[in-house]
């Protein structure tokens, strides 16, 4: 006896059409046929994958179909970004726009993203465009931003 199993779908007149499971087998020389379940209230996505399992295809999961090459984040920054500006941060630092201040902003939002040091730091800016989004020009390896520079400046100016 070959029984085969598959999906039927039965439109009705005033509502939605009954999806029911089925069994077809044969009886003498006839064939039945023999529902197995009622799958009218499940999903389509979910009907259709049961189609698909039904018919032999190989269903993997999307992790182990695709590998992940590249990843860029941004929803981080973005939310540090904001955050910052909420705070006034800027202002905080130096209330008139300097490289120097867009620097120690961008260097201060790094080390909470991405703690390291400042060298490093540096070399993370120039593979990312963290301090850019941030606010920064991304630092600059020839011209290292200097505390007492900035404090001195930041005084004069406020």
């Amino acid at each position: 006896m070959i029984v085969g199993m598959h999906i039927h779908v039965i439109p009705n007149r005033n509502s939605k059409p009954a999806i029911l499971l089925r069994e077809s087998y044969r009886e003498g020389g006839a064939v039945k046929k023999r529902t197995l379940a009622n799958l009218s209230h499940f999903p389509l996505d979910q009907v259709e994958t049961l189609r698909r399992a039904l018919r032999g295809e190989l269903l993997v999961p999307a992790d182990a179909a695709f590998e992940t090459i590249e990843s860029k984040p941004h929803g981080h920054v973005e939310a540090m970004r904001r955050a910052m500006k909420r705070l006034g941060f800027e202002q905080l630092i130096c209330t008139k726009r300097s490289h120097e201040r867009d620097l120690v902003v961008a260097m201060v939002a790094a080390r909470i993203l991405k703690p390291n040091s400042k060298l490093a730091t540096t070399r993370w800016w120039h593979l990312h465009d963290t301090a850019r989004r941030v606010g920064g020009s991304g630092g600059d390896r020839e011209r290292p931003v200097r505390g007492n520079g900035l404090a001195a400046r930041s005084s004069a100016e406020d």
